[in-house]
Formats: C-alpha cells, structure tokens, sequence
C-alpha cells in the first residue's frame, strides 16, 4: 500500500477536461503521417477538422444536467406509471399493481399516487380492512378491479365491504374452493348489479387437502353441480343481475377435472350469456366434463345440430378463443360463434372420452369450416405427439425481439383417446392442405414396436402418412424433423420412410435406358431448400442406422437429380448408449455422399444439451 500511495503522490491524477476540450479531442485525428507524400493529405486533414471543429461551435454544448424521469411534466409521468400498472412487462409476467413502491422513491411521485384515484382500484378481499377501507376512499368513482382468492385469502366480511361498490367493478378474478359454497359469496354481486363488469375469470382450484366431511356435505350442497354456479344464468329473478352480463371484455370459465360433478349450466343458457356480450375480446371456455341441461345425459350429436341452427353469437371483436372439452361440447361452441377472420389466437382442445367422439372425419369438418381463414395464414407449423400424448397442431410463438412485428396467428389445435397417434396426425396434415405452410416442424414418432394391431404393415402405414403428408404441402421451403426418443432400443421406421417420402419418384421415358431417367416430373415439396434432421439412431452403427443414412443419402442424390436440390443440411443424430461409439466406414461414406449434395453441410454425432433443435 505504501509503494502504490508514493506513485499516486508522484504521478496524480489528470484533471477532467472541459467540454471544449473533449468536443475537440473526440473529432481530433491521433494518426502522425511521416511521408513527403502525406503532408498534403496532412494539411486537407486539418482543415477538415478545423470545419467540423467550427460546426461543432455551432452547435449547442452538451451538459451533463441531462433531463431524467423527475423532470417529465405531470401529466406524462401519471401515464408512465399506467403503463407500469396495467401493462405486463413481458407477456408471461403479471401487471405491476403495487403502488406502495413507487411511492417511496419521492415526495412527488407519492402526491402523485396519492391525488390519482386510478392507482388504488386493485382490491382483495382480504381480512386487511384497513387497507380495503382506504382503497376504498381513495379510489374515489373509478371503477374497481376485484380479487377473490380463496380458501385462505377470502373473506365474507371484506366481501360485505365491497358489496355497496358492487356497481363500480369493472374485473372479477376469482380463485374458490369446489367443495364448499364459496362460489356462492358472488352471488349478492350479481343481484344487485354490476353495469361496470368488463372482465369476469372463475376458476375452480384443487380439490386436494378437503376432508371427507366436507366432501359429503358438498355432495349434500344445492350448488352441487359447481364449478360453474348456477347463477351463470342472465335470466335472474332480480331484474339487476341482467346488467352484470352486458358489457363483458373478457369472460373465462373452468370447471375441475372430476367426472362425478357435472354443472348445471347448458350449453343454450351458456350461448345466451354470450348473446348479451358481443363486445367480448376475450373468450376462455375450459369444460372437461359435460355441460348438462335438464336430462342427466350428455347431449349427442343429433342435438348439438340442432342447437347450431338455434341461435348464432356474432362476437366481431374478439381476438383471443380458447375452448376445451369433450368433442361435441368444442364443435357445439364453434358452430355457434362468428368470430372474425383476422383473430388473433385460437386455443383448441378436443378430449375424446368415448371410443366413438370422434373420428377423423369430424375433425377434419372441424378444423377447415369454422379455421379455415385462420390456417390460411399460418406459414410456420409445428406438428407434435408420440403414442402416450395427444397429437398437437400449433403455431410458434414468435420471439420476444420480434413480436411487435407481424406475424402469423396462434393457432394451436390439439386432441386425442383410444386411437393411434397416427389417425390422430392424418386429419391435422389434411387440414394443413389450405395453409401455406413453408416451415415445418415434426416432433413425431408414429412408426409402432411390435406385431401391427391393424393388419397394415408398419413400413406400408408410414409410407402412405408421410407421403399424403408432404403432398398436402406443396410450398414447403424448410424442413425441421425431430424424432423423440424411441421406447425400445431400435430406430423408428418413421423416420426411413419420410425420407423415402421426399425422394422423387424415377419415371423413365420413351427412348430412354435404365441409367437415364427424368424425375422432374413426380418430387414432393418442389421448394424445400432447408432440411434439419434431430433424432436417436439406437445403440449403436448397425443396421437401423446404416438404413436411415442411405436412405439419406438416396434422397439427397434424386432431388439434385429433379431440380430440387437441397441447399441446407443439418444433421444432428446420437446414440443410446453413454459412451458413443464412432461412425463406421459405410455410416461415414452415406454421410460423405449427402454432404456433397448439399450446398450447406453440418452434422453432428451426440448429445448436445445446447441444441435448439432439440428441446
């Protein structure tokens, strides 16, 4: 310390320069020129600098007093701190509603809060009635956000607080208990009216950690058929609950995913609340069990036809759909509704029950009638399942960078039951027939173990599926196949008969010998140009393997061959076993041979955690 204290004494610190000097020193030149031949690039360089030094006088001088956040005008910084409360940050992040910090970073931002009535419209109804009563008084006429979160958090009293606000709700989120009557403690909400109501979320929480007491009683309660309450119905006897239905923005209801509870709301009393909603934007509907009317069966087919010629709800302002259900409950509420065409995402989940829901056929009249202006716009697909998931049909979402931008809707359409993998992906690829679909991506493995269960030779069922596949898009320009991790240790014939798929079909012409053939006129996918291959090869180079690579190889040769050449290859493969073996001679001839077909090779052998083509 005492050497480094004698040099600072030594040599000080240079003082900072004043803005003049820093203005000159950031245009000055620190390059010395030592040639004849310099000196007059010398002189036109100084009086280059002399002018720029000159327009920089001109100019206003910078101070370091620059305006910050303190210095906006009131009435700008009042919006900012609305953006911060309403507004998530990302879109995965809640709203900010904690006013408490910004009011201890100054005297002026905490009048600020204090004087605005829009920051203190975030109610609980919690057991803090102090803090419910001052919310209260300092909202002062705006319209009031509410939050019941239960079993814990909600509260009868703080409730009976709130209720002489009723008409000033403008959202109700609430979180209740399935097997107490908690629903029931919104009730007086509805009777006496709520004209404000914009947004409106019931969700139903877990049905864990209740005795068995308490089931009994719930059995034993009314309101039995929760989690949509019966009061769900705008047809009240108070005339007041009617206005509680009018002016819904956004409206999602959930039941549980308990069969024995069945709600008593149908599907017509449903429709009917929408009826009175056409300004909804956002619309939620999670049904997992079936909606039953007066019967105690759920409705069929027959029936749902005929509800569909009843009553149309035309919500032209929505731009977010969500429904899930059972088969005929999804198309039930499809049918029904006129959303338009340029909607923004749609959430489909169809849960087939029974054996007979649905076939592929009502899938298919399903997807392409009600969809059909939706999955025109879709360029970028990703299709996802294996035997133990529902098949998947959706559209990325795009990157937070770009997602300003426009780009294509969310789309994504999923279902499943007793049937294969492969029944299930035949209708979503025919659907894709009126998409212009020119990314696509696979994370599939539909190629069965075993003896076939339908008497069509695995190899054959592949086949047809992924040729079918690639015909219903002919505007595909790139290619991402990942194949998941097998269930028995050997190589799914998927993946050898999709690339057997893109191989142009050889069709020989008169005049013409064996060695000389045109396959310009039967190759899939004329467009591709980009193909990335993600998938496990087995144990080890042996047979299934060496069989995937020539067919590789194969179709890499015959589309150069048909004009269709692949320009980008990206090959990512691996092996079960821990300690990878290397590639063998005829593994390393195959790859050889794909490579020099390609404009762009990579190919990489092992398990890479960083691979964003794998996860």
């Amino acid at each position: 310390m005492s050497r480094l204290a004698n040099r600072v004494w030594e040599h000080p610190p240079r003082a900072p320069d004043s803005p003049e000097q820093l203005s000159v020193a950031r245009i000055s030149s620190s390059i010395k020129f030592r040639s004849r031949a310099a000196a007059t690039l010398q002189s036109v360089l100084s009086s280059r600098l002399a002018a720029l030094e000159t327009h920089h006088e001109d100019q206003s001088v910078f101070t370091p007093k620059s305006k910050s956040m303190q210095d906006l005008p009131p009435e700008l910084l009042l919006r900012v701190f609305m953006l911060c409360q309403e507004r998530p940050f990302r879109g995965d992040t809640p709203p900010i509603w904690d006013t408490g910090k910004l009011m201890l970073v100054c005297s002026r931002w905490r009048a600020l809060i204090l004087d605005t009535s829009m920051f203190w419209r975030h109610i609980s109804a919690t057991p803090n009635f102090a803090w419910l009563t001052l919310c209260l008084e300092r909202s002062r006429g705006c319209t009031l956000d509410l939050e019941v979160l239960a079993p814990r958090y909600a509260s009868r009293e703080a409730l009976a607080l709130i209720l002489p606000h009723a008409p000033r709700i403008r959202s109700i989120f609430a979180q209740l208990c399935v097997w107490e009557d908690q629903f029931e403690m919104l009730r007086p909400f509805f009777d006496a009216g709520m004209p404000a109501l914009e947004t409106l979320e019931l969700t139903p929480i877990g049905t864990s950690g209740f005795s068995r007491t308490s089931r009994t009683r719930w059995n034993e309660h009314p309101l039995a058929a929760v989690p949509c309450p019966r009061w769900l119905v705008a047809d009240q006897t108070n005339p007041l609950s009617s206005t509680s239905w009018r002016s819904l923005r956004v409206l999602k209801l959930s039941d549980t995913l308990h069969t024995r509870h069945v709600c008593t709301c149908s599907i017509p009393q449903l429709l009917r609340v929408l009826a009175h909603n056409i300004s909804l934007e956002e619309l939620s509907l999670h049904f997992y069990n079936h909606l039953f009317g007066a019967s105690s069966r759920p409705a069929s087919r027959d029936d749902t036809q005929s509800l569909a010629t009843r009553l149309m709800v035309s919500l032209h302002h929505l731009r977010a759909l969500s429904v899930q259900g059972s088969f005929w409950f999804v198309s039930a509420i499809t049918q029904h509704l006129v959303f338009p065409r340029n909607i923004a995402h749609v959430d489909i989940r169809v849960r087939s029950i029974l054996v007979g829901d649905a076939s592929e056929e009502d899938i298919v009249r399903l997807l392409l009638p009600r969809f059909r202006p939706v999955l025109e716009r879709m360029t970028e697909v990703v299709i996802a399942g294996d035997r133990h998931s529902h098949a998947l049909l959706y559209s990325p979402r795009p990157r937070w960078r770009a997602r300003r931008a426009v780009h294509d809707p969310l789309f994504s359409f999923s279902w499943g039951g007793p049937l294969g993998l492969e029944t299930h992906l035949r209708p979503l690829m025919s659907a894709l027939s009126s998409a212009p679909v020119r990314n696509l991506t696979l994370k599939v493995s539909i190629g069965p173990h075993g003896a076939p269960t339908s008497g069509i030779p695995e190899v054959m069922a592949a086949a047809a599926f992924w040729a079918a596949a690639f015909d219903a898009l002919p505007l595909l320009e790139r290619l991402v196949v990942i194949v998941r991790p097998p269930t028995y240790p050997q190589l799914r014939v998927d993946l050898v008969e999709l690339l057997r798929a893109l191989q142009p079909t050889a069709q020989t012409q008169a005049g013409l010998g064996e060695d000389e053939q045109c396959y310009l006129a039967l190759a899939r996918c004329p467009l591709l140009t980009r193909v990335s291959i993600h998938g496990e090869l087995g144990f080890g180079p042996g047979a299934e393997s060496l069989e995937a690579l020539e067919a590789l190889a194969d179709c890499m040769r015959l589309r150069g061959l048909a004009a269709a050449p692949v320009e980008e290859l990206d090959l990512h493969l691996w092996y079960r076993q821990s300690d990878e073996p290397s590639l063998d001679e005829q593994h390393r001839a195959f790859l050889a041979q794909a490579g020099r077909c390609a404009g762009l090779f990579v190919c990489k052998l092992g398990r890479s955690a960083g691979c964003l083509g794998c996860r």
